[in-house]
């Protein structure tokens, strides 16, 4: 065949820019925003998050400040007054992603509960530098759009995440989010927290995911939601599907206090709270684990049932020492995904 003849073949679909890039390979595309991001966070070992929503125009305390202060005219000097208003946001943001970081890496069950933002600037930037500052790893899940969505520097390149679906993205932050964290923005903002609370009050999510609307002040300013009340288009209850505050403190108290214990079903157990003294209900917990993904390659590959409740034996002699280091399971445990501890105890 001559080369001619062969430049002239077609590549494979898979290989072909033209098609992929059609209307007839819309699912194809579609299909590859769930996959790749799916693949690139199991392997990065991510399976829940907590998510900040927020203005990608919000702009750092010390940037608002030099605006303020390069401020010539009536004009200027007003909107560089509202940016510093609206910068103690995004300073309070990083304070409380830095909060929630260090919280989460302290927990006994080994959550990981991931900073997640848009990727962007603003509140989303503020996000993923708390984390930063705090020695966690952060993610973002970016959207191609002609502006405002450059990624911010404190997100590491493998853990930035491209969407041209809007669909897409809201599904991978609704799908491993543990709770959302809500700062003041715009149009983007108010659709991601409405269609959030769409779907708690619909009770699609089958997991509890509280949602915080941060900012009174503002929020107050921008929505009257008792209206939605007054017009009974909204009940009171369904006003309590999100909680709203102005403080970081409060805001982090609803995670590291007894009510977050018990919501992310992450309770710091000992040995007396769990009933394991029949090998069965010791294989079962073994199982959760294996199911999880915590147990070493070569557990899973080639252990048997006796082998199994060996391991289970083990780790809770290293539980009951209050040493998970001796166990003989990987440290990122996954135990309460999926079971509470009273469902352990039945």
């Amino acid at each position: 065949m001559s080369d001619n003849n062969e430049s002239q073949i077609p590549p494979v679909p898979y290989l072909n820019d033209d098609f992929l890039n059609s209307p007839a390979a819309r699912t194809i595309r579609m299909l590859a925003e769930y996959l790749e991001p799916a693949d690139r966070l199991r392997r990065a070992r991510i399976r829940d998050t907590i998510v900040f929503f927020g203005s990608a125009r919000s702009g750092s305390p010390e940037h608002a400040a030099q605006q303020l202060a390069e401020a010539r005219d009536d004009e200027s000097r007003t909107r560089a007054e509202t940016a510093v208003k609206l910068a103690r946001y995004y300073g309070d943001a990083v304070e409380l992603a830095r909060r929630l970081t260090e919280w989460a890496k302290a927990l006994t069950a080994h959550h990981d509960f991931i900073i997640c933002s848009g990727g962007s600037g603003g509140m989303m930037e503020a996000a993923n530098r708390g984390a930063v500052l705090a020695g966690g790893k952060t993610i973002g899940f970016n959207i191609q759009l002609p502006h405002e969505q450059a990624v911010n520097q404190y997100i590491p390149p493998e853990l930035v995440f491209n969407f041209h679906y809007f669909f897409m993205r809201k599904f991978w932050f609704v799908y491993l989010a543990k709770a959302l964290v809500v700062f003041p923005g715009g149009f983007g903002t108010m659709d991601e927290f409405f269609e959030v609370i769409t779907l708690i009050q619909t009770a699609k999510p089958r997991k509890t995911m509280p949602v915080v609307l941060y900012g009174t002040e503002y929020w107050n300013d921008i929505i009257n939601f008792d209206a939605f009340v007054r017009w009974g288009t909204v009940s009171a209850k369904e006003l309590e599907i999100f909680y709203r505050t102005d403080s970081v403190d409060d805001a982090y108290q609803l995670f590291d206090g007894p009510f977050g214990s018990a919501l992310f079903h992450t309770r710091r157990i000992g040995p007396d709270q769990i009933d394991v003294r029949n090998p069965c209900r010791r294989l079962v917990i073994v199982s959760c684990l294996l199911v999880a993904g915590s147990l070493p390659i070569h557990a899973q590959t080639s252990c048997d049932r006796a082998c199994l409740i060996g391991i289970a034996d083990s780790y809770f002699a290293a539980l009951a020492a209050h040493d998970l280091s001796k166990a003989p399971i990987a440290p990122k445990l996954r135990l309460f995904e999926k079971c509470e501890v009273k469902d352990l105890k039945n």
